[in-house]
């Protein structure tokens, strides 16, 4: 017998020798007697192989194409950006390499990361998530499909923190003009709705997509958006209060309120908005309302736990990116050490005796 934990994850693995041919997979069980009992499963089947060979189907390995085909169908299709990991993986097949499962080694990932980074000229997150994609469809090659035994460790890059730009109050409502009055440029009926789907977003912290395709059985109960699980990218769902504003946004255009807006509009007229107030920052964008939620939210003393579970995030450690927003938090925390309490004031002896 020979099963064993491996990782953190608990799970048994079998592993032993069988006519001279290393048997290693995932018991899928943190149960030892499970695993045993698995693993003599496993032994019968071997031993079936043996005396009966000629019912014994080959099927070919399949090339990570043919298995990025095959994951599409069982997982990623029901993902809300499934198609995008297919069309990353499928890229990796048509323009790098197409090995078969089993080919693919240690070596052929530090060829697809000198190809992502040198080649293709990605950003180390863009490379990250190609090599996320690829090792998600090895491990259910292993554990799910059992057919390879063994997959390469694939490592991904250290990606940097980048900067959180938040929009101010006053550069909110000088884009909020901009788009209503719509000065010097012929006339665009959508951009004024565009304006308001600008202070929703603000107030909501929604992302782009969830806004734009808010519909009835969103806004059934007056001062919430409840949002399902195929409304979200995180397959959550999640219930948004409405601020004053936002709720009039709601009355004004009614239980579909962007109703014939798409990414498409509604980034041109930002753009346009963004180019007239001369304002140049690439990180000043849409998704940027987003983050001025949240660092409106924590600056007011909402706690991280609160902001992860109205911005739907999955992970606090997604949320916690944000902490360092809180500077008015941070201001008032200083200020503790002022309160004239009697207790802070050392006075010059105070002083002195620090020196």
């Amino acid at each position: 017998m020979a099963v064993y934990q491996r990782g953190t994850s608990k799970i048994y693995y079998m592993d032993f020798l069988w006519n001279g041919k290393r048997i290693f997979k995932s018991c899928k069980t943190k149960n030892k007697k499970e695993a045993l009992k698995k693993e003599d499963k496993e032994k019968e089947r071997l031993l079936q192989l043996e005396a009966e060979p000629e019912e014994v189907e080959s099927k070919p390995m399949p090339t990570l194409k043919e298995a990025a085909q095959l994951v599409y169908h069982e997982r990623w299709g029901h993902q809300n950006r499934g198609y995008q990991t297919w069309k990353r993986v499928d890229d990796v097949a048509e323009s790098y390499s197409n090995p078969t499962l089993d080919q693919v080694s240690a070596n052929w990932i530090r060829g697809l990361k000198q190809w992502l980074l040198q080649d293709r000229k990605v950003s180390t997150t863009t490379a990250n998530r190609y090599l996320a994609h690829v090792k998600t469809l090895l491990r259910v090659a292993r554990d799910e499909w059992e057919i390879v035994d063994r997959i390469p460790k694939i490592s991904l890059y250290r990606e940097q923190e980048g900067r959180i730009r938040v929009v101010s109050e006053a550069e909110l409502n000088r884009m909020v003009d901009l788009l209503r009055s719509q000065q010097g440029v012929p006339r665009r009926w959508y951009w004024p709705t565009v304006a308001d789907l600008v202070i929703l977003l603000h107030d909501t912290g929604l992302r782009l997509s969830e806004a734009l395709n808010l519909r009835p059985d969103n806004l059934t109960d007056p001062g919430y958006i409840k949002l399902f699980p195929n409304n979200t990218k995180a397959r959550m769902p999640r219930v948004i209060p409405l601020t004053d504003r936002a709720q009039a946004v709601i009355n004004k255009h009614g239980t579909q309120p962007f109703k014939g807006i798409d990414k498409w509009k509604a980034e041109r007229a930002f753009n346009w908005a963004k180019k007239m107030m001369k304002v140049k920052d690439p990180e000043f964008c849409l998704h940027a309302l987003r983050h001025s939620f949240a660092s409106n939210l924590l600056n007011r003393g909402a706690d991280l736990y609160t902001v992860q579970k109205l911005l739907g995030h999955t992970s606090p450690t997604t949320t916690q990116r944000y902490a360092h927003l809180q500077t008015q938090h941070l201001r008032n925390t200083i200020n503790l050490l002022t309160e004239p309490d009697g207790k802070t004031d050392v006075g010059q002896e105070g002083v002195e005796s620090f020196q």
